[in-house]
Formats: structure tokens, C-alpha cells, sequence
């Protein structure tokens, strides 16, 4: 079975980690490469892994990519309302000072 596009960052960084000595990988990219080989094709695919073992990491990949998006949507608002509220600000100073000048 290949691996699922969700789990291949893991690995990618486990590869990496690999070449850069003195960095340690997150625990989950470890236990991924080891259970990983490539086939004929070039392809990763697992290595004896139970399947219900790997529906319940792509099931747990994807809640993370949603809730990763759900924190970007909440982070985007936050900014949306900062910059708001610092127009707000330099609109109030604006009128303040044009009403000096025409005092």
C-alpha cells in the first residue's frame, strides 16, 4: 500500500534530519521511516504495518491539517482586526489634527 500524501512530509523530514547531524527528528517521522521502504517504482510504500494503523494516522493527519487551518482562518481574522483598529486610530488622530489647523 503507498503511503498517503498526508504522511509524506514526515518522512521528508525524517530524510532530512537524517543528513543534518545533531537535529533530532520528531518521534513520528522516526517511527515512519522504519516502517517504510520504496518499491520498484520509487514509491513509498509501508513495510508490514497494520491497516487500521494507518487509517488511524491519515485520520489523525487530517484532523491536524484541519485544525492547522482553523488556527490560520482565526490568525487571518485576528490580523484583519488589528489593522482595523489601527486605521481606526490613525483616522482619529487625522481628524484631530485637521481640526487644529482649522482652528
Amino acid at each position: 500500500m503507498t503511503i498517503s500524501s498526508f504522511l509524506l512530509p514526515l518522512l521528508l523530514d525524517w530524510k532530512e534530519v537524517k543528513q543534518n547531524k545533531g537535529v533530532k527528528p520528531r518521534a513520528d517521522a522516526i517511527w515512519l521511516a522504519e516502517h517504510t521502504h520504496e518499491n520498484a517504482d520509487g514509491e513509498l510504500e509501508w513495510a508490514d504495518v497494520d491497516p487500521l494503523i494507518i487509517q488511524e494516522l491519515e485520520e489523525m493527519c487530517e484532523q491536524d491539517k484541519k485544525e492547522l487551518e482553523m488556527i490560520r482562518e482565526r490568525d487571518k481574522k485576528e490580523m484583519l482586526e488589528q489593522q482595523k483598529h489601527a486605521m481606526d486610530v490613525f483616522k482619529q488622530q487625522m481628524m484631530k489634527m485637521f481640526a487644529r489647523r482649522v482652528e
